[in-house]
């Protein structure tokens, strides 16, 4: 674990270092006391995410702390994607200086550049690395913080030949992917339910991915869960994730342990 976070800092300060040439001269205009304030803003966030990082990484597996850890873990991840997409623009722009500072060495003579023309291209490589980071960013976490909540219903009418009569009408309510480990208090789940129970189904299947990746996850839940009700009853199949495939072997004592008993 501590090999893992090691690497994880590492290649996070690696990023981190790179990304804020373009954004130190993105500002380099600026007063000095707004210089100050984004240099604060920056690194005091980069701090931050490796001390959440840590903290998520040497919490106890309770499922108490199971929330905490799958938001941790996802808003650090986030971030860091967001910030290596906006790398590509930076990378550009350092090659095409690279390759011009090449082609200068095999030339006697060098042509003079123009100041305005080199500080031009450099502007709008760093604002489009700022600019391609916050989009993923933004995006992501608008989906993480509100889209995980907008529970939809779908309705489909499905005609079948040569149906019995006594399935006609029947009212069939599908659930699938719920991932309860990524939710950190019971009232999406009461939300949930109460939608599914307000549908008056005749039946419920469950398909799959009640839990990100292992049972006690679920287990805070039960009681809410235990509200779903239907005449013809409440059926559930496993999905990958409920498999526990995404668990480091070692957590589960090996491959004996992993096999359903």
């Amino acid at each position: 674990m501590i090999v893992r976070f090691l690497i994880f800092a590492v290649l996070v300060l690696m990023i981190d270092v790179y990304f804020y040439q373009g954004v130190r001269s993105l500002v380099s205009k600026w007063s000095a006391r707004r210089k100050k304030t984004t240099f604060v803003i920056y690194w005091g966030f980069t701090g931050f995410a490796i001390a959440l990082m840590l903290i998520a990484s040497f919490m106890s597996r309770g499922y108490a702390n199971h929330g905490f850890q799958q938001y941790a873990f996802n808003v650090i991840l986030i971030v860091t994607i967001a910030k290596f997409l906006g790398l590509v623009p930076l990378l550009i722009n350092d090659l095409y200086r690279l390759v011009h500072l090449f082609i200068g060495l095999f030339h006697q003579k060098k042509e003079k550049t123009d100041d305005s023309t080199k500080l031009s291209r450099l502007q709008f490589f760093n604002r489009a690395a700022v600019g391609l980071a916050a989009i993923p960013m933004v995006a992501l976490i608008y989906g993480m913080v509100k889209t995980a909540f907008d529970f939809t219903v779908r309705k489909e009418t499905i005609k079948l030949p040569n149906l019995p009569a006594a399935f006609d009408g029947l009212k069939i309510l599908q659930i699938s992917d719920i991932h309860s480990g990524s939710f950190v208090s019971e009232e999406p789940f009461k939300k949930a339910i109460k939608l599914i129970n307000e549908q008056k189904p005749d039946i419920i299947f469950f398909t799959g991915d009640l839990v990100n990746d292992r049972s006690l996850e679920a287990e805070r839940f039960i009681n809410v869960l235990s509200t779903i009700k239907a005449p013809m009853g409440v059926y559930s199949v496993l999905g990958n994730h409920d498999y526990g495939d995404y668990v480091d072997i070692d957590e589960w004592g090996g491959e004996e342990a992993k096999k359903p008993t």
